[in-house]
């Protein structure tokens, strides 16, 4: 396995970027820019003129990519193609697309840009946050049924490693921090 996530739309160009939205970095927020005939794309059936002013008339001015995945990411359309926010983010603020973006404070819709950071796969995986799912209070810790014993497990570049059977829960977790470390 390769420590590259799953395939990313392209963005649009960073100038049709900068064209439509005007991104506050301190705040992590958008807003639609407003549009100017000799701007928009060819191929629309109707007017220049008349796209732009339908457009500024009911959209420019209006806060952009507020729209919230079952994740927790924010996200929105730009030319009828759906994004993620922190993405449209960097290459607004930096001109690069880099494949993974990760919040810094792990909090998916906060895209300040002080927020966001270029990440592995493995980096990002490194913040995820414990589900009911498993029995222990510790992370990289679980019980073992068929044992009756703590198993200590950390994945490292997609592997996972067995880091030993223990019959004290904290002893496991401390090899687990052991690991991480």
């Amino acid at each position: 396995m390769s420590d590259m996530p799953r395939a990313v739309k392209l963005l649009p160009e960073r100038e049709r970027l900068l064209y439509l939205l005007e991104y506050f970095p301190e705040a992590g927020t958008f807003k639609w820019r407003k549009k100017i005939p000799e701007m928009e794309k060819d191929g629309s059936p109707r007017h220049p003129e008349t796209v732009c002013n339908h457009w500024n008339a009911r959209i420019s001015g209006k806060a952009a990519l507020t729209a919230l995945s079952s994740k927790g990411y924010k996200n929105g359309k730009i030319d009828g193609v759906n994004y993620q926010a922190q993405r449209v983010a960097w290459k607004m603020f930096y001109g690069t697309e880099p494949k993974l973006i990760d919040h810094v404070n792990g909090i998916k819709s906060d895209n300040r840009i002080k927020n966001l950071r270029p990440a592995t796969n493995s980096q990002n995986c490194q913040n995820y946050k414990k589900t009911g799912r498993f029995t222990s209070k510790y992370r990289g810790v679980t019980w073992v049924k068929r044992d009756s014993k703590w198993a200590a497990r950390i994945s490292v570049n997609m592997k996972k490693i067995s880091l030993g059977n223990y019959a004290n829960e904290v002893n496991a977790a401390m090899a687990y921090d052991i690991a991480a470390l």
